[in-house]
């Protein structure tokens, strides 16, 4: 899945009022949600468990032991069968967080609400209301739910954890909580990744040590980070430049900024320099994608 650009004002900013929304994340209700939905299936579970064992141990009638057996056991597929049409709407759900975050919201909205579910599907729906909140800039509730999900010692897969303290670390970064970004980008260094995974994390850290000031730190291996840096697409590649050059600069390595300034002029619109120019920490937005 792509983490998307910055939506357009329009469309952050006037959400049509006949879709609904997901209310502002409280991780006390997704504990709750969490709970209820494993009473309710281990309910079922339990009943159809008892069923069986009392019609074996007492003379009930086994038209009326069967009976009754069908009806638990119809529960429980009605259980399951909820959480597998969630599932289902998960890659749509994807889709419209790129395409139509209105729409992709009334989607969560309603998969959200439903129970009882399984706990990795929940887990999945707080992700991508997640992805959501970072698309539209909501980057503190973002922040909120990628820490409560990692919070969660199981049900999350490895990819999904991956991107969730992606999230976290680009959220951390834009409030400037250098502190907690560190402390993203630690357990980041702690995980076996992929090429692309490597190239956000990479990103980040770059980020990360030219906002705090470790400017030495930033051009340390340069030759690699470069290779890895061209790997980019072009204007994340420009961007990546020109925070490799602003490190440059304030080491006093005028001939590595100027010739790191001169191949971002190559990647980048005049547009976006500017952008990157008006930001006086010279950190710029989003510096990643990702997919799975």
């Amino acid at each position: 899945m792509n983490v998307p650009p910055t939506v357009a004002p329009h469309q952050s900013e006037s959400p049509s009022p006949h879709r609904r929304r997901c209310a502002a994340f409280d991780p006390r209700r997704l504990h709750r949600q969490v709970v209820v939905d494993a009473c309710v299936r281990w309910a079922v579970f339990v009943c159809l468990g008892g069923c069986i064992a009392v019609g074996s141990i007492w003379e009930i009638p086994s038209l009326t032991a069967g009976f009754l057996v069908m009806i638990i056991a119809g529960a429980w597929i009605a259980v399951s069968v909820v959480s597998a049409r969630v599932v289902q709407q998960l890659s749509n759900v994807t889709e419209l967080i790129a395409h139509d975050p209105d729409e992709a919201e009334a989607a969560l909205a309603a998969a959200i609400g439903r129970q009882p579910l399984q706990r990795s599907v929940r887990l999945l729906l707080y992700h991508r209301l997640a992805m959501l909140r970072h698309r539209q800039q909501r980057l503190a509730e973002s922040a909120a739910i990628c820490q409560a999900l990692l919070s969660s010692r199981r049900g999350l897969a490895r990819e999904v954890r991956v991107h969730l303290l992606l999230m976290l670390v680009e959220a951390h970064l834009q409030f400037h909580d250098l502190g907690t970004a560190y402390q993203g980008l630690t357990a980041l260094h702690r995980i076996r990744l992929n090429l692309l995974e490597q190239l956000q994390r990479m990103a980040m850290q770059v980020r990360y040590e030219v906002l705090a000031g470790h400017h030495r730190a930033a051009l340390d291996q340069i030759d690699r980070t470069l290779q890895l840096v061209e790997l980019m697409p072009a204007a994340q590649c420009g961007m990546l430049h020109l925070l490799l050059a602003t490190a440059a600069e304030r080491s006093a390595n005028t001939s590595l900024a100027a010739w790191l300034r001169s191949r971002a002029e190559l990647l980048c619109t005049p547009e976006q320099i500017a952008e990157f120019a008006s930001n006086t920490h010279g950190a710029p937005g989003q510096t990643y994608t990702h997919s799975d």
